[in-house]
């Protein structure tokens, strides 16, 4: 398969089992189109003293030094249908490891998509939330080079769907240079699982934002800027140290001791992300690089940098590659007064899980990855990548399953990933 064929069919999928659109413009669209991708994989990881996910959606430990299937395999099944020339549906289910530790298939994806004109797309219903280029086929393995979104990029924004509308209206500006302009708004659609606590329920976040795809020949270029206002407050076991921090404050006369409560909550915070994404995928070479900022008003949430960088060069069907990706979130304090000084058992209690909560959200770390992509069939791909994991004191990744851990571990993963599709 040429590295022009892929290019296309990775395109092709992500517009077709993410966007729910017909793929042929310029030819006659099929009524109905049922599809389906899927991925087996197993990974590995050289220590048994932390457990490795995939994303942040993701129940811990996770994997660890013995073969484990579950972070990566998946199984994605979807029926578009042409209602008329101007009027599509699609619907699409997954069944992937949940925050559960279940593989209960999830309605991803349940909307109508309205083509006025052909430069213009009005979507309602449950769509993909694809703020990072690529996101929209996140699940779909054979749609990307690696094995799998990086955990440092991807993996910290779980989140990916939400309920509403979007309008995407594109531009040609000659020269064969198209801008496509995107925005959206609704509400997230996510649980997220917290280690000894009942999972984190987002949905119901209010979610909005836009963004700008510039595409020429091989080159594609986003800038993307979303706002989110969560809806729930953390479980009881974290959001109960925000109501001590309030009676403290009251206790020592030292109201900063509430507004460290008050930035344990979630519930009135405001998060901001916005980034700048490339991809080149010409001739031999695939390349992607992206940066992205994330901020906050809460101290529980700290404000992230992320960024990744891949190449990828096709010699016949295999394509081996490269990724350093990267996070962190610096080392947020929180102001306690005299707290720590204070000797009774409640206090220091309290002291301690303030600081542990605060600590626990804290990301640093870096991934250097290579793999090699075989594309033995039409359609199908094996993938093997080797991740060399450095993390810097930071836990929010990882379950310490053993003391003793130093931070380092390598990860080793093998995936068969397959599409499928007809219709008529």
């Amino acid at each position: 398969m040429g590295p022009a064929r892929v290019r296309s069919q990775s395109l092709g999928l992500a517009l077709t089992l993410a966007a729910g659109l017909p793929l042929c413009a310029q030819e006659p669209a099929p009524r109905w189109n049922f599809s389906g991708f899927g991925t087996l994989g197993v990974m590995a990881t050289d220590t048994d003293k932390v457990g490795f996910i995939r994303d942040l959606s993701q129940p811990y430990p996770g994997a660890t030094d013995h073969p484990n299937a579950r972070p990566d395999s998946r199984l994605g099944l979807q029926l578009d249908l042409r209602v008329s020339d101007t009027l599509h549906g699609a619907v699409q289910v997954v069944s992937k490891e949940r925050y559960d530790g279940t593989f209960k298939p999830q309605l991803t994806m349940a909307m109508l998509a309205w083509n006025p004109v052909s430069n213009l797309s009005v979507r309602a219903g449950r769509l993909p939330l694809d703020q990072l280029l690529g996101a929209e086929s996140r699940d779909a393995g054979y749609s990307y080079l690696w094995v799998r979104p990086s955990l440092e990029v991807y993996g910290q924004f779980p989140v990916s769907q939400f309920d509403g509308v979007d309008l995407a209206q594109t531009f040609d500006l000659g020269g064969g240079t198209l801008l496509v302009a995107k925005v959206f708004g609704g509400f997230e659609q996510e649980d997220v699982p917290i280690v000894g606590s009942p999972p984190y329920r987002d949905s119901g976040a209010r979610a909005a934002g836009f963004h700008f795809d510039l595409t020429r020949g091989p080159w594609t270029f986003r800038y993307a800027w979303d706002t989110g206002r969560p809806h729930h407050d953390w479980p009881p076991k974290i959001s109960i140290l925000e109501t001590a921090m309030a009676q403290y404050a009251i206790a020592l006369s030292d109201p900063r001791l509430a507004q460290t409560g008050t930035g344990l909550g979630l519930v009135g915070s405001s998060a901001r992300l916005w980034g700048v994404m490339g991809a080149y995928e010409g001739g031999r070479i695939q390349a992607q690089a992206s940066f992205t900022r994330f901020t906050t008003n809460r101290l529980i949430s700290p404000n992230l940098w992320t960024g990744q960088a891949s190449l990828g060069y096709r010699v016949g069907q295999v394509v081996p590659y490269a990724i350093y990706s990267r996070v962190d979130s610096g080392h947020p304090q929180p102001y306690l007064g005299v707290m720590p000084s204070l000797p009774d058992p409640i206090t220091t209690a309290v002291v301690a899980g303030v600081e542990y909560a605060v600590a626990y959200a804290h990301s640093d770390r870096h991934t250097l990855a290579g793999g090699l992509r075989w594309d033995f069939r039409p359609n199908m791909d094996l993938k093997f990548q080797v991740d060399h994991i450095q993390n810097h004191n930071s836990l929010v990744d990882w379950q310490v399953i053993q003391p003793g851990w130093n931070g380092r571990a390598n990860a080793f993963t093998l995936t068969y990933d397959f599409v499928f599709g007809r219709g008529r």
